[in-house]
């Protein structure tokens, strides 16, 4: 059991690491937009409109395929211009899909120690045995335990998962050693454990 009954955490989370997070949570309620490199899902954005016209134009020779019974030459030559075209337009989305990886990962390791050394996109986490309050600049949210859904550490994060699906993010890096990361880890999931038996309680209560 711990002893420890408050935790204050200061930290900022990377976009290298936000978008590592971000595929490692169970559950998402939606897809977050990761600033500052909106500039560079304009490439993504690219290749996914290039897919899709490659395969407007198949399916729209597979329709006419279908309903033209006269296959004549100029058809044939109509046809294989299409393919052609559908070919390009795929080569062009699997291009475009790369360079945008590329370039993405590129710029999101060069700017990550001093995107984790931001002030101004720096979080504040207070953390006690009645809520997990976020403050961020003027903005400041409580979350009490009762809308906890899970907790859960994977990939060098820990994971405070409401039942709305929402997920704070904390990076283990922040703290000096492992024991004080499993201090914290084992104080959240006796905080979980507490309100499910506190639930468990009230609900035979009542059906008494």
């Amino acid at each position: 059991m711990v002893t420890q009954a408050r935790f204050t955490l200061d930290f900022s989370l990377s976009v290298l690491e936000r978008a590592k997070a971000g595929k490692l949570i169970k559950e998402h309620e939606k897809k977050e937009t990761i600033q500052p490199y909106d500039s560079v899902f304009y490439i993504r954005k690219a290749a996914i409109s290039a897919l899709i016209i490659a395969v407007a134009i198949i399916f729209i020779m597979l329709i006419t395929l279908t309903v033209h019974q006269n296959v004549d030459v100029p058809f044939m030559e109509r046809t294989r211009v299409f393919s052609i075209l559908s070919l390009c337009l795929i080569g062009i989305s699997a291009i475009l899909f790369r360079t945008h990886d590329y370039i993405f990962n590129k710029i999101t390791e060069k700017n990550n120690k001093k995107e984790q050394e931001d002030k101004n996109a720096s979080v504040k986490l207070k953390i006690n045995r009645y809520y997990i309050e976020y403050i961020q600049e003027n903005v400041s949210i409580k979350t009490y335990w009762s809308y906890i859904g899970n907790i859960y550490r994977k990939g060098g994060f820990i994971f405070i998962q409401a039942r709305n699906n929402r997920c704070l993010v904390i990076p283990e890096r922040i703290f000096e050693n492992k024991n004080d990361i499993n201090k914290l880890y084992e104080y959240l999931k006796e905080q979980i454990s507490r309100i499910n038996e506190d639930i468990y309680n009230t609900d035979n209560d009542n059906t008494r």
